[in-house]
């Protein structure tokens, strides 16, 4: 390869919002993570963050994982009210972290209705890059 073509490395960003799915997501991070061609972005949310589900961000953090953004989502309400304003955050938490990271590709594994701010939003982010 020439010095006039720079070699591009692809920013991969990943939700990730509890232990269950960064169980399934890290052999894919460690591939992603060791890839020189590849920058892993990882974006924290939900569980990992809270103190009732262990803070499992720890987790991430032993593993040595970058993590480019912690969104907090957190309400301690789970009435229809408190899960509006947990949307209004975490939709608020990605926008502003995928616009200060700018990801190539965006990587989500949407179990739960409550994952769908970060589903909602890779559509949107992609829909709006490609325009």
């Amino acid at each position: 390869m020439s010095g006039s073509q720079a070699r591009t490395v692809r920013r991969i960003g990943v939700a990730t919002g509890s232990r269950a799915d960064y169980g399934l997501y890290r052999p894919i991070l460690a591939r992603i993570h060791a890839d020189p061609s590849l920058e892993l972005q990882l974006y924290v949310t939900g569980g990992h963050l809270s103190s009732t589900f262990g803070r499992t961000v720890r987790e991430i953090e032993a593993d040595r994982f970058p993590i480019a953004a912690r969104i907090d989502d957190s309400c301690e309400d789970d009435s229809p009210r408190g899960l509006g304003n947990s949307a209004g955050l975490a939709t608020m938490g990605f926008a502003e972290a995928y616009a200060a990271h700018k990801p190539d590709l965006l990587l989500v594994l949407d179990r739960k209705s409550t994952r769908l701010n970060s589903s909602h939003l890779v559509i949107s982010y992609a829909v709006f890059c490609l325009k």
